[in-house]
């Protein structure tokens, strides 16, 4: 993941494993019967999701840099705390809406499935999720803090105090 970073910088190496990841939601969804098309689509579409993951932890103390040099006030421990609120939410957002859906389609646990069940479980696995990180990119792509602005509000922020 660096050196992706160090190529791209943190908002394209984060759009394009995005799109990537996406891409094998897609494969899932359009092999939607074969085990060896689900395994690999799995495990790459989460290893390539984990590189936005893994790179928004890294891009939000660069938001709170950014917030202290517009307003002049340092807010870690809100953005922070306003995270992890949102991360909790989020959570038990998706697990009701998961209870929901399968309610709402019949599912029945140790039963046989109709296709409209089967249908629904995959698209719970594949397009959900997969419309999700495309949501995500989109509201993305209006982060426009690069590594050359952040590196010149940090040094306005050193020179301040």
């Amino acid at each position: 993941m660096p050196s992706i970073v160090k190529k791209l910088d943190k908002k394209p190496a984060s759009l394009i494993c995005g799109v990537i990841g996406c891409f094998f939601f897609f494969l899932m969804y359009i092999i939607p019967n074969n085990l060896t098309a689900a395994l690999i689509g799995i495990a790459f579409s989460y290893l390539f999701l984990a590189v936005p993951y893994a790179l928004f932890f890294g891009i939000l103390p660069d938001t709170v840099e950014y917030g202290q040099w517009k307003s002049g006030i340092r807010a870690s421990g809100l953005i922070m705390s306003t995270l992890t609120t949102t991360q909790k939410a989020g959570m038990a957002i998706a697990a009701a809406a998961v209870g929901w859906v399968l309610d709402f389609v019949g599912y029945v646990a140790n039963q046989a499935q109709t296709a409209k069940t089967i249908r629904a479980l995959l698209a719970l696995r594949t397009i959900i999720p997969m419309s999700l990180v495309i949501i995500g990119m989109l509201c993305f792509t209006f982060y426009n803090l690069d590594r050359k602005k952040h590196s010149e509000i940090v040094k306005e922020l050193q020179a301040r105090s």
